[in-house]
């Protein structure tokens, strides 16, 4: 029921903006025009279709990213009032900052103003229009939906509080039943303690329940079924909060449908569906143009590693990808021939979870390779990992088989996702973090909190340590 609701307001809401949008544009170029006398020139039809063409799709962006077609209502009109000023602050300077890039002189000033400031207008009115509605609807007992709260005295809580940030035509608590020996404090709720569980249905009568929401605890011994047989019986809807859902952790769950099967899925990290496209479709287009230059790179690279030293162009190694899928990855050789049989004798200690981790002077690494590793051009040849699907462009190092076998099982998450050619670690000036923990926590710090935009923020700050050297091993 919620979630139609919300549907429904926001696209609601994505209509309303779009006429603000369309209608304060032409208004505000018909009196451009209007006042052209005052030696304002008026910009060209073309311009001004296109100036709400691009603000149409920046603001339905925006608003969306602030929360304003989110299904949580605002906590005070100035938590509504001020994202609104930021997203058509942003629409303003884009607006302004797309003529100057392609260097087309905006000759309305007076449009521009006009324009933006019907925009915050129309938008603030209608937002404030529609929650000062709904939460006069939701106060009127003929069209609020009678909730009643049914559980343990501190599951009640957390379905309490989602409650009153959920935007929906209007709802209101009816108070609770608590199943344990709990009792809720109403500094902390606010609710009234209807009864017990033995008075389930007379509450269900005297209230005027809507619906039911059980927030049981995971206790065997409580007969759940028999509330929701009285439900069904005489009509009340009802929700089931999961047993074993920790509101410590709320989002570690989902709800999704399996062919008409409703199921609980657990998200193992912050990454969606879309994310994972967009982020496929980054590594594509970075792959193609890697690739591309790898090839064009390679006959002057392996001529200088041949010059150097004897041995292959190539150095090919095994490494572990995601939940331990093997693959092959290869570098331009920038070591001795034999630098796998030297290994052993160079390494800080072998049985560590990062055996990788070696001496600060490397005797093995030749003169060009030294070279090849300070500018990461050994790394180009990965960019067919990349366009392959093996690897990511922005990721976790890729351990090799060594490594994971001694990881203990909290480091096992760091191979939960696809390994990149770069990552938090690497622009964390990772020659200052050699504490695989630390690494480990990097790692987990960007799976837990991914953003295709920090992915950006990455593949940027990568870019600068490349051309600055810095960070190269």
């Amino acid at each position: 029921m919620y979630n139609q609701q919300v549907n429904i307001i926001a696209k609601t809401l994505m209509l309303f903006d779009a006429s603000i949008i369309v209608g304060s544009g032409y208004t505000a170029y018909y009196f451009s025009l209007v006042y052209r006398h005052a030696n304002l020139l008026v910009m060209s039809s073309y311009q001004v279709l296109g100036s709400i063409l691009c603000i149409l799709f920046i603001n339905n962006y925006l608003m969306d990213r602030f929360g304003l077609y989110a299904e949580k209502r605002f906590a005070s009109y100035w938590a509504l009032i001020q994202p609104i000023i930021i997203v058509v602050a942003c629409e303003f300077i884009g607006f302004f900052a797309g003529f100057f890039f392609i260097d087309m002189e905006l000759e309305s000033k007076f449009f521009a103003f006009l324009f933006f400031t019907m925009i915050f207008t129309g938008m603030l009115l209608i937002r404030i229009f529609l929650y000062v509605y709904i939460n006069k609807r939701s106060h009127k007992k003929l069209y609020s939906y009678n909730i009643l709260i049914a559980g343990s005295s501190e599951r009640i809580k957390g379905v309490a509080s989602a409650l009153r940030r959920q935007i929906s035509w209007g709802h209101t608590i009816a108070g609770y039943i608590c199943t344990d020996n709990g009792k809720l404090k109403s500094d902390n709720s606010g609710l009234p303690l209807l009864g017990r569980g033995d008075d389930f249905k007379q509450i269900l009568f005297e209230y005027h329940i809507d619906e039911v929401i059980f927030a049981f605890p995971g206790d065997p011994s409580m007969d759940i079924k028999q509330y929701l047989n009285k439900c069904d019986l005489i009509g009340v809807a009802y929700k089931i909060v999961p047993a074993f859902f920790d509101p410590e952790r709320p989002n570690a769950l989902a709800v999704e449908m399996l062919q008409n099967i409703p199921v609980l899925s657990s998200n193992k990290n912050a990454f969606n569906v879309s994310g994972l496209l967009y982020k496929r479709i980054l590594d594509i287009a970075t792959g193609l143009t890697g690739t591309i230059l790898f090839l064009i790179i390679y006959p002057f690279a392996a001529l200088a590693i041949k010059l150097d030293s004897p041995g292959p162009v190539l150095f090919k190694q095994c490494r572990i990808g995601m939940h331990g899928r093997k693959f092959y990855i290869r570098k331009f050789r920038t070591m001795v021939a034999d630098a796998e049989s030297q290994k052993a004798g160079l390494l800080v200690n072998a049985k560590t979870a990062w055996p990788e981790l070696k001496t600060g002077s490397d005797p093995r690494i030749t003169k060009i390779g030294a070279f090849l590793r300070k500018t990461s051009l050994d790394e180009f040849p990965q960019f067919i990992n990349v366009l392959k699907g093996d690897m990511s462009l922005i990721g976790t190092r890729p351990p090799t088989p060594s490594e994971v076998e001694v990881y203990e099982d909290w480091h096992r998450k760091r191979i939960s996702i696809k390994p990149g050619l770069t990552g938090l670690w690497q622009v964390s000036g990772r020659k200052n973090v050699t504490d695989f923990a630390k690494v480990v926590q990097l790692d987990i710090a960007y799976i837990d909190g991914w953003k295709f935009w920090r992915d950006i923020s990455i593949l940027w700050k990568t870019a600068l340590i490349v051309f600055s050297g810095k960070g190269a091993k």
